[in-house]
């Protein structure tokens, strides 16, 4: 987006031409709404991730075969598990 608003800024066309303030503030908007997203949406992964790791050596119901991995019920939630023994 920077790189083709700067092609944008030395145009034969006059009603082409950007200034370089326009492309600074519209770059850093996007810049920081990008941020703030990405934010709200790995905090949930991250959490979920360090829930899993945490559910080690737990007992569970076991949903389908693990031969060696498979589906086990755990806590109200389904989770994809795999055993160190059939």
């Amino acid at each position: 987006m920077i790189l083709g608003s700067v092609m944008l800024i030395d145009s034969p066309l006059p009603d082409m031409r950007i200034p370089l303030t326009t492309i600074i503030l519209t770059a850093s908007a996007v810049a920081a709404f990008f941020m703030f997203v990405s934010a709200r949406c790995a905090r949930p992964v991250v959490q979920d991730h360090h829930r899993a790791r945490g559910a080690r050596r737990r007992v569970g119901v076991v949903r389908s075969s693990l031969a060696p991995r498979g589906q086990i019920f755990l806590h109200g939630e389904l989770w994809n598990a795999e055993s160190e023994m059939p």
